[in-house]
Order: structure tokens, then C-alpha cells, then sequence
């Protein structure tokens, strides 16, 4: 994905290696201070997801990320959705 170039902060995905960053920026962003491990655990499961991010000069202050689900609807088989989480914006640009 490419980023927006008129936006203010512009959105972008995330790179292999930001899984950590993105982590601690949604932990931050709820008031938590993650250790390494609990860092690890979320990134690992973020892994599955598709993130994007808002950056301000490259530092990301804004997370969302979307899971893949199947929702039973009724009289018809089930059909995909996406599940939003991890919805955050850092006090900083607000």
C-alpha cells in the first residue's frame, strides 16, 4: 500500500519488522505497558491481520487493523466480513 500523499498524516501499512512498534502503540495508546513477551504474543497475532497505520514524520499515531471473519446471515451460507480492531490514535496529534 502506498501512502496518502494529501493526507495530514499520511496512511500506510506496516513493514515485517513494525509489528512490535504497532503493539506498543496500541498498548499506549489504552493506558498499558506491555513486557517483550506480551509484545511478542500480540505481534504474532497481528501477523494475521491487515494493519494500516497514520504516521506524523514517520513515528506511527494511529493503528487499525481488520481480521478476516465469516457472519452467518439468516436463509443464506455464511459470508465473509472483515473484523475491525485495534483501532488507536496517540494523544500527541490529537
Amino acid at each position: 500500500m502506498t501512502a496518502t500523499a494529501a493526507a495530514p498524516y499520511p496512511i500506510t501499512g506496516i513493514a515485517d519488522d513494525e509489528y512490535p512498534t504497532f503493539v506498543r502503540a496500541i498498548s499506549r495508546a489504552f493506558g498499558e505497558s506491555p513486557d517483550d513477551d506480551m509484545v511478542a504474543h500480540y505481534a504474532e497475532l497481528e501477523a494475521k491481520s491487515t494493519q494500516l497505520v497514520a504516521r506524523d514524520r514517520g513515528r506511527i499515531v494511529g493503528t487499525i487493523a481488520a481480521r478476516d471473519f465469516r457472519m452467518s446471515v439468516p436463509g443464506a451460507p455464511p459470508v465473509a466480513c472483515a473484523g475491525v480492531t485495534s483501532a488507536s490514535v496517540q494523544p500527541t496529534p490529537r
